[in-house]
């Protein structure tokens, strides 16, 4: 009997659900821990140190502190969006789903089309591009329904 397992993946740049089942015939089952990033952590948070030092030429003695060329906090995000992708190949290398289901916020569900492989693209079923990492377990088959 062929695998027909689906996985509803829910995420949006800082926190990932991965569920078993179908929505429009029943619950939907856990079946990892939740995927955690640090993309809702302050920027501040995110630097190692604090930011460096330039001085200002145009007046003899002024520094100030340097702004990042990039935006920790996205940084983070894409580093997240990353590490799902990377968790989706293996599960889909070990056979784990048949179809998939992605439900995450435009930007989060645009960096995963991106991001996951062939393999994985070929097993996605539908897209959700709302953020839904809100809502229960128990709540999430009635938004994913129609």
């Amino acid at each position: 009997m062929p695998n027909r397992t689906m996985w509803v993946v829910v995420a949006d740049g800082a926190r990932a659900r991965i569920f078993q089942g179908d929505p429009k015939v029943g619950g939907l089952e856990l079946v990892m821990p939740e995927l955690t990033g640090r993309g809702r952590e302050k920027g501040s948070e995110l630097l190692a140190d604090r930011p460096g030092r330039s001085v200002d030429s145009s007046h003899v003695g002024n520094r100030h502190a340097m702004e990042p060329s990039t935006d920790p906090k996205e940084v983070e995000k894409e580093r997240f969006a990353r590490e799902l992708a990377t968790t989706l190949e293996a599960a889909a290398n070990e056979g784990r789903f048949a179809r998939l289901m992605l439900v995450a916020p435009p930007k989060m569900l645009g960096e995963l089309r991106e991001l996951i492989s062939e393999k994985v693209k070929e097993k996605v079923v539908k897209e959700v591009d709302k953020d839904l990492t809100w809502v229960s377990v128990h709540e999430l088959p009635g938004h994913l329904r129609d």
